[in-house]
């Protein structure tokens, strides 16, 4: 058995391994949300989290996140519903649904809550809380920031997800034409994902290949990277290098 490696697929893997060993230790991902909820709301909570990479688990761990939330007056009034949004861990699963419900129009939220009741049910085991009232422009928030260590989600385009943001909202059987009076309840909603990390990834060959009908042949067009050719006595195959 024989296995050739080229010097760029050599180089490849070094460079990799490099880039992988170099996130052992802490990094950090910084930057800030806006939350307007189309002119309702104003707060912008700004957020560093403290990473690594375990190559030997094969994860993305969180060590620390760090939260402050500014917030002033909105620009628009509403019905007096509380909007609301809690930053958790991205291991947390999501706020839990209230089945409470409440006449739309005629009153703006589910008797009895208000931002503290928001806060007493939902920022327990969360790192930041935020919550708005539509009409009053009343506010309540909390920040717990975080120390320990857990592996972040891996999502399905390869990146990782160091914390998640839920949104609560209002909702209601003619959720786009609202019947006055009718029944309407909050539900949590997950925001779009925020402080992802996505790891190097590992140059790979590419060779292309035109068919010579009078020569009867395969040739080597081109190659991209590298190529790595892997031979045994009984048959050929393409492989890795080690």
């Amino acid at each position: 058995m024989f296995l050739f490696c080229t010097d760029t697929q050599k180089q490849n893997e070094t460079n990799y391994q490099s880039e992988l060993n170099s996130l052992a230790t802490d990094h950090h991902v910084t930057g800030q949300v806006n939350w307007d909820n189309g002119g309702y709301m104003n707060a912008h909570p700004s957020y560093d989290i403290t990473w690594h990479y375990d190559s030997q688990r094969k994860k993305v761990v969180v060590t620390n996140i760090h939260l402050t939330i500014a917030s002033g007056l909105a620009p628009k009034t509403g019905g007096g519903f509380w909007d609301a949004y809690v930053i958790r861990r991205s291991i947390d699963p999501e706020p839990a649904k209230d089945p409470r419900k409440f006449p739309y129009g005629r009153q703006g939220d589910v008797t009895g809550v208000d931002g503290n009741s928001l806060k007493n049910d939902y920022f327990p085991g969360s790192v930041g809380f935020y919550a708005h009232n539509n009409k009053t422009q009343a506010e309540v928030k909390a920040v717990n920031d975080y120390h320990g260590s857990y592996d972040a989600v891996q999502n399905n385009d390869g990146s990782w997800s160091l914390i998640t943001i839920y949104s609560r909202y209002g909702v209601s059987s003619h959720q786009n034409n609202p019947t006055f009076g009718e029944p309407a309840w909050a539900e949590w909603g997950k925001t779009s994902p925020i402080a992802t990390i996505t790891l190097p990834k590992l140059a790979t060959s590419q060779v292309h290949y035109h068919y010579n009908q009078a020569e009867n042949r395969y040739y080597e067009s081109r190659i991209i990277f590298s190529i790595i050719f892997w031979l045994s006595l009984s048959a050929n195959s393409l492989t890795m290098c080690t």
